[in-house]
């Protein structure tokens, strides 16, 4: 923004003011005696600062060439006075001469002119233009990049842009996995920015698909299985897809991660969308904490089969991996159910459906080591003693309607083989349903009672 000296000052310097309306708006540009036209003050002022301040150096320069050599002549004439005095008077005490009338009127050397042409220079500019000549806003180095970050002429190449990339857009599932197809990858895919939803659209959660009434679909980014997440290599459903035929847990040494197929795929649920993440937080804690409790059985993962119910909640109490929950031990009976179903399921998995079908006893027995260990028999006898009291401490206790043991032994199967994550055709009736809602609500009962005894300590 200019001022009114600011135009005084550019006309005293021999340019001139354009103004051309846009609107209600008044562009200025300021035009320099030589042609050269600017769209804003502070370009202007820059190129009348350099201007003033080159005239200023020349015009120096030319006063002190001819006093250069005047002050050499006297620097000489006294170093021969110097040397024509005694011995003994070069030993006294030089005390400091007078400056005559002509030392002063003398010209200064180079050494001399060259600070005060920068000085002189920096004045004039600072008192003819109105600008600061070092220094933008405040003076801090924060604060020299902000004309960068606001004009576009400063930026002038592909470097000084940040490009946003994005998947490519596709119409189909098939399409999709044929361009995310790899040599090595096999048939699984990434599947990032993914949630389940329903034929309406609605976000559902996925170990639920059992209970359901109706298929549940997939959405998200599909990405090789292997390999660099690069947007360009990942391509985007611009629908939902599926429908989701089954899903189940993997547990490797490096975590858990939920695996989700259709007709024409398989894929790894590697990153929830925004919307999705709380919705699929309940399921990622059971899986965490299987996934520490294979990590004590499985000798696979360094554990040992042998050890009991006592062994693991220690193990899982070092490792705090029942975060929310009073105790360990009480993490373990509120996600019971969902632990013994995925430890049978792991072990299924781990023994492979060819071998399961051709009866392999060796294997079979192999992998029937977990569950006929003392862990699971443990687990299962203090499940069997009923559900565990939550609501005693907090005052804003949920009400949570108490499923009878004839209902609660009808729905035993298939929520076991909902929170297993396995393959099944059969519907979850509404009993089933109800006990999922009565377990998930003893979870979320059981952290308001954990945070309100932290909260009293």
């Amino acid at each position: 923004m200019a001022f009114a000296s600011d135009v005084d000052s550019w006309k005293a310097f021999g340019g001139s003011v354009g103004e051309k309306t846009s609107g209600q708006r008044v562009i200025k540009t300021w035009i320099a005696s030589d042609g050269r036209k600017f769209r804003t003050w502070k370009e202007a002022a820059a190129f009348m600062e350099s201007t003033l301040t080159e005239e200023e150096q020349g015009r120096k320069r030319q006063q002190a060439t001819p006093s250069v050599t005047t002050a050499d002549n006297q620097q000489d004439r006294k170093r021969q006075k110097a040397s024509e005095q005694p011995s003994s008077a070069k030993k006294q005490r030089k005390t400091p001469a007078k400056k005559t009338e002509k030392d002063e009127n003398a010209a200064p050397t180079d050494d001399e002119v060259q600070p005060m042409e920068v000085e002189s220079a920096a004045v004039s500019a600072e008192k003819v233009l109105g600008v600061p000549s070092k220094s933008i806003g405040s003076g801090r180095r924060a604060a020299q990049g902000k004309q960068y970050q606001e004009k576009d002429q400063f930026r002038t190449s592909k470097s000084d842009r940040v490009m946003q990339e994005s998947e490519k857009k596709v119409g189909t599932e098939a399409k999709a996995l044929q361009e995310t197809a790899k040599a090595t990858a096999g048939s699984k895919r990434r599947l990032l920015q993914f949630s389940t939803v329903d034929d309406k659209g609605d976000l559902q959660p996925l170990d639920r698909m059992e209970l359901l009434q109706g298929a549940l679909r997939l959405t998200g980014a599909i990405y090789p299985g292997e390999g660099p997440m690069n947007k360009a290599e990942g391509r985007l459903l611009a629908k939902p897809f599926g429908p989701i035929t089954s899903w189940h847990v993997q547990y490797i040494s490096s975590g858990p991660t939920a695996v989700a197929c259709t007709a024409e795929g398989s894929y790894l649920l590697s990153k929830p969308a925004t919307s999705y993440k709380k919705m699929c937080a309940a399921l990622e804690e059971q899986m965490n904490l299987t996934w520490h409790v294979l990590q004590a059985l499985d000798a696979s993962f360094g554990g040992s089969p042998s050890a009991s119910l006592d062994a693991v909640v220690a193990k899982l109490a070092r490792a705090k991996a029942a975060k929310g929950y009073s105790s360990a031990r009480e993490a373990l009976l509120l996600n019971g159910r969902f632990v013994l179903a995925q430890i049978a399921a792991h072990e299924t998995r781990k023994a492979g459906p060819a071998a399961a079908a051709a009866g392999d006893k060796s294997k079979g027995k192999a992998a029937a080591e977990l569950t006929s260990g003392p862990f699971c028999s443990e687990l299962q006898a203090e499940l069997a003693k009923g559900s565990v009291q939550v609501g005693i401490v907090s005052a804003n206790a949920i009400t949570i309607r108490e499923v009878s043991a004839h209902a609660a032994a009808g729905s035993s199967a298939p929520a076991a083989a909902a929170d297993a994550g396995s393959s099944g055709s059969q519907a979850g009736d509404e009993n089933a349903l109800m006990a999922a809602d009565e377990d998930m609500a003893r979870r979320l009962q059981a952290k308001m009672d954990a945070e309100t005894m932290a909260g009293t300590k």
